[in-house]
Order: structure tokens, then C-alpha cells, then sequence
């Protein structure tokens, strides 16, 4: 599926917080609730091709919905015989369905939701995406320790943050499950539907690890970090980890971010420190260099992202390590 996009919706409680007018990516952590964990995942991959749905509620267990405009040419007659035709309407381009499982309420009253806010909203601003990124100062723990210390940060953290819990990367996710982002892939085999027990445990077996599986000392470090200096911990990730050292990170989500969120606010952050981030899937560091262009982005990883430009900078090696000696270099100081 060329140029996929793909959107992730959770449980609304995900994204409230208690808004006052004030800035609150630089204030103290919130601590986490017990309806702050999430316990039900859609995840949604779409382009020119079709649109692959996947529900996972606790209760419902896994629901599956394809929707294309043609049946794949590639499937058997089979597996083309599950494909249902449905009736277009105005908005609505796709003409055949298919579907497993059984799909949650909530799930449903969510996606009309998400359908009413438009699905463009899933990010909230151009993505940053830098060519030439290689060229980037790199920096050493030293050195970042001291600029936290002595400026507003808040801390972003993408998949890379979670993969020492063994859990899936999107890109190792749709591996799994046989989605390809290549031009004209066969996006499942035969089998796959007409037979989906393989793709029920792969993606059950996701979901119970971003529900259940422990975090990282990277996870437990930064949040000690964050309560240390008193700013946010922003995530794309839909995972329990963050949540399970005790504070609740802001997840982004396009909509719920651009009523929540003030432009200006990004005066007040000197620099964003992405911990494990390899893409700006979510536009958010695109609209942090639009309203502050003089602001940095600090990556941490384990090779250079391309979202890094000007004023910003590099901190090559593993989080699991890195993170723990920040903090303890930066108590220190």
C-alpha cells in the first residue's frame, strides 16, 4: 500500500487532562489513575488501496474489517467470496468488506466520533522531515544534563522506548500481520483471511504486551526526570508503560490536540527531547519549529532520525543506558 497512513484511536480518558489555561507541558507530571491504562486498541492502516481495520477489546476480543474498492485480483475464489459488497454513499468509497470478529460498541460510538472530526486530524501538523539530517552536532550526556537543568524542556517518546519490553514497532507489527508499505504488495494471503487464527494470535499477543508488559528502566528513569525537573512526557506511543511508573504522558491525537493545545505555548519550550522517536508520524515536532523555529530538537537514539535540522542535536546510543546516566548525572550536578 503506497504512501500508507495510519491512525490509532484509544480510549478517549487517554487524552483528558485538566486544562486551566496554563501550560501544562511545563508542570509536574499527572499522577496516573486507574482508568488512565488503556484497555482497548483500533488501529487503522489506509490509502489508495483500501483501509485495514483492527479492534481489540478485552470483552469482544479481536475484530478485523478490510475495505477496498476492488477485490484483490491475487486471492482465490475462496477467499474473494468473503468479500461483501456494500452500498457507497457520498463519503464513502469503498465497495466490497470484509470482516471477522465482532465488533465492540464502544469501538463503533468511537470510530462515528473520529468520522465527525475527520479523519485528516490525525496529525496536527506537517511532518517534519529533514533530508540532509546526517550532518547534526552530536552531543554527550554532560551536555544535555546541563541544558535540562538550565532550560524549559519536555520529552517525546516514539516506539523505540518500548521496544526492550518486547513490544512490536509499527514497522515489525506490520510485518507480522502482513501489511507492506511497498508498491502494489499482496496485503494478505489467501489464508490469512480465510483462515485469520494466525492474524487473532499475532495481534492479541500485541495487544497483551502494550497492556501488561512492564516498562523499561528507560520508562522508570524518565519519569523520574520529568517529576525532577517538572515538565511533560508527550507520547505517540499507545502502550501502558509510561503509565506503569505512576504519571500519565499527553497522547497525542490531531483533534484532541488542537483544542487543548495553544500555539504560543511553544515560546516556553526550548527544546524537545525525543527519546526513541524515528519519525515525526504525528506532525508534532512540524508544529513545534513552525510557531518556534528557533527551538531545538534533542533526539536520543540509535541512529540519526530525519527530523533533525538546525539548532538541533544529537545524542547517539541505547535508551536503556543513556536515560538512567541522565538522570543520575543530572541529580548530580
Amino acid at each position: 500500500m503506497k504512501n500508507t497512513a495510519y491512525k490509532i484511536l484509544v480510549n478517549s480518558f487517554l487524552f483528558s487532562i485538566n486544562l486551566c489555561g496554563a501550560n501544562f507541558f511545563l508542570q509536574c507530571p499527572q499522577k496516573v489513575k486507574k482508568q488512565d491504562f488503556s484497555k482497548d486498541i483500533v488501529m487503522c492502516w489506509s490509502g489508495k488501496s483500501g483501509r485495514y481495520t483492527f479492534s481489540y477489546d478485552i470483552k469482544a476480543g479481536l475484530y478485523i474489517k478490510i475495505e477496498c474498492q476492488e477485490i484483490p485480483k491475487y486471492l482465490d475464489e475462496k477467499t474473494k467470496a468473503l468479500f461483501k459488497k456494500t452500498v457507497p454513499c457520498a463519503q464513502e468509497e469503498f465497495l466490497f468488506t470484509y470482516t471477522y470478529g465482532r465488533q465492540p460498541e464502544e469501538w463503533q460510538v468511537q470510530d462515528n466520533q473520529q468520522d465527525n472530526e475527520k479523519e485528516v486530524c490525525y496529525t496536527v501538523e506537517e511532518r517534519r522531515i529533514i533530508p540532509d539530517a546526517e550532518s547534526v552536532e552530536h552531543i554527550s550526556i554532560e551536555t544535555l544534563a546541563t541544558f535540562i537543568k538550565t532550560h524549559n524542556v519536555i520529552f517525546y517518546t516514539g516506539a523505540g522506548i518500548s521496544a526492550a519490553a518486547k513490544i512490536f514497532t509499527m514497522h515489525e507489527l506490520e510485518e507480522a500481520l502482513g501489511i507492506s508499505n511497498k508498491q502494489n504488495p499482496q496485503l494478505f494471503r489467501n489464508n490469512d483471511l480465510s483462515n485469520p487464527e494466525a492474524l487473532v494470535k499475532t495481534f492479541t499477543a500485541f495487544c497483551n504486551a502494550m497492556f501488561n508488559n512492564p516498562p523499561t528502566k528507560a520508562h522508570e528513569c524518565l519519569t523520574k526526570i520529568a517529576m525532577h525537573k517538572q515538565c511533560s512526557i508527550v507520547t505517540e506511543n499507545i502502550d501502558n508503560l509510561h503509565q506503569q511508573t505512576g504519571i500519565k504522558p499527553y497522547t497525542i491525537q490531531g483533534n484532541r490536540f488542537k483544542r487543548e493545545v495553544e500555539d504560543e505555548w511553544v515560546k516556553d519550550i526550548d527544546a524537545i527531547i525525543c527519546c526513541g522517536l524515528s519519525y515525526d508520524d504525528r506532525g508534532f515536532l512540524g508544529w513545534y519549529k513552525k510557531h518556534n523555529p528557533n527551538g531545538s530538537i534533542i533526539a536520543i537514539d540509535l541512529e540519526t532520525p530525519h527530523y533533525l535540522g538546525t539548532n538541533d542535536y544529537l545524542l547517539t546510543g541505547d535508551l536503556q543506558e543513556i536515560i538512567p546516566q541522565l538522570y543520575d548525572t543530572l541529580t548530580n550536578q
